[in-house]
């Protein structure tokens, strides 16, 4: 299992988190928009409410994608426009915040398993408590046509 995070303190928070639960963790700390991204290695990539510009999202979401095994999920949780309505966590920034629309747009060629916006209750950690607004996407990565059966 691997975890980026730019964040020392994020690292840390897995690093714990892992050795808690009994779980091999290999660190890499990275910024994921520079991050030299495998292809065809992980079979998971989840990016939970790790927000980033709208100008960097379609590359960052096509790497994610590229970086799952054929059949591979993708799994994404982040605020949406609707957020600013609650004032329970996230981005004051609408440019960093997430529609369903971009996320398929981005992820063209994918198979979605589960993709929505809708509101939940979050416990999240100190400043992201309370009703939020939040875009779900669970993708998979379409087999290799080269590689079927």
């Amino acid at each position: 299992m691997t975890s980026v995070d730019i964040s020392a303190r994020g690292l840390e928070k897995a690093r714990a988190l892992a050795d808690r639960h009994g779980v091999g963790l290999e660190l890499v700390r990275a910024d994921l928009v520079r991050w030299d991204w495998p292809v065809a290695t992980f079979d998971a990539v989840v990016a939970i409410f790790a927000h980033f510009p709208r100008t960097v999202r379609p590359v960052l979401h096509r790497r994610m994608l590229d970086a799952l095994v054929p059949g591979g999920l993708l799994l994404i949780e982040a605020y949406s426009p609707y957020q600013h309505l609650y004032r329970t966590g996230g981005p004051r920034d609408l440019d960093l915040l997430y529609t369903a629309f971009r996320l398929q747009r981005d992820l063209a060629g994918a198979e979605f398993l589960l993709l929505e916006e809708t509101e939940t209750d979050l416990l999240e950690g100190e400043g992201h408590v309370g009703r939020s607004a939040v875009v779900r996407c669970i993708a998979r990565r379409p087999e290799d046509p080269l590689t079927e059966s």
